[in-house]
């Protein structure tokens, strides 16, 4: 039995809510969340929907580059601009 099903805490600083995930630290601080120290940051369902939010673009252009397609492939060109960068 893991700590998310024990009821561990968020790990984001200020949320005492039940976690319902166990993600890498260094994942979620990269992703601009506040967590505590530790190996893994247990993130509530309100903190992982941000998490999520936030990593979308990196996992889009890690997919993109993994299988070797450019965007045009994948998305029509009205989606490729709502996901770029100003």
């Amino acid at each position: 039995m893991g700590r998310v099903a024990k009821g561990v805490n968020c790990s984001v600083v200020g949320c005492d809510k039940q976690a319902i995930r166990s993600l890498s630290t260094e994942k979620v601080s990269a992703a601009g969340l506040k967590v505590g120290r530790g190996r893994r940051a247990y993130l509530c369902k309100a903190h992982y929907k941000e998490y999520k939010r936030k990593t979308k673009r990196e996992k889009m252009a890690e997919k993109w580059r993994f299988k070797g397609q450019g965007p045009s492939r994948i998305l029509n060109r009205s989606q490729i601009d709502k996901f770029s960068i100003r």
